[in-house]
């Protein structure tokens, strides 16, 4: 079943709005859906939300619900990296760099310490 795009409770494909809420039900024409459809298959879910916007004649955020709500039913879900894929990226690239970096400065320190503390050689 159907659900509102507004409130997301289920509402029967006979009625024109929904019965908890009352925001009107669009539903896209099979030409516009299937395009629509094809659109997010691409991963171009902001063209999708213009177009249904255009030809639907309703508020940019109506349509991104709208477009949002089809991907839903037909199980589209669309990849998405956000502030998470990038924080795993930073980390699969910068910690590894850093404990290397980490791993010279120690060696490198190590051996003048080492050297700070062997023994002078005595003096004549």
């Amino acid at each position: 079943m159907p659900k509102c795009h507004f409130c997301s409770s289920d509402v029967h494909p006979s009625l024109a709005q929904c019965p908890r809420c009352g925001a009107p039900v669009h539903k896209p024409r099979p030409d516009l859906e299937a395009e629509l459809l094809r659109l997010l298959d691409g991963g171009r879910q902001l063209e999708a939300v213009k177009l249904y916007k255009e030809r639907r004649g309703v508020p940019l955020m109506e349509a991104k619900q709208a477009v949002e709500s089809l991907t839903a039913r037909h199980g589209l879900m669309r990849q998405r990296a956000g502030c998470m894929g990038m924080v795993l990226a930073v980390v699969l690239v910068a910690v590894p760099a850093a404990v290397s970096l980490g791993m010279t400065m120690l060696h490198s320190l190590a051996k003048r310490t080492a050297v700070l503390h062997t023994a002078p050689a005595s003096l004549p």
